[in-house]
């Protein structure tokens, strides 16, 4: 499910705890399923568009991650 619409970030402190919350709202102008957005893209053509990309000639990501 995909939606698109307005969002609206809010913050609000929790009574029991006194822990400052935080959260989202959305109105929703438009929703796509699964079988909306295939519907809408269209046919993709033949089985070669819709296949994985070739990767073998890119070097491994091999870089240090530094935290």
């Amino acid at each position: 499910m995909s939606v698109a619409g307005a969002l609206k970030p809010s913050e609000w402190t929790d009574k029991a705890t006194g822990e400052m919350k935080r959260g989202l709202n959305i109105t929703v102008s438009a929703a796509l399923s699964a079988y909306d957005v295939k519907k809408r893209r269209g046919n993709t053509g033949s089985a070669e568009s819709r296949r994985e990309p070739d990767y073998s000639e890119h070097p491994p990501y091999n870089d240090p991650v530094l935290f």
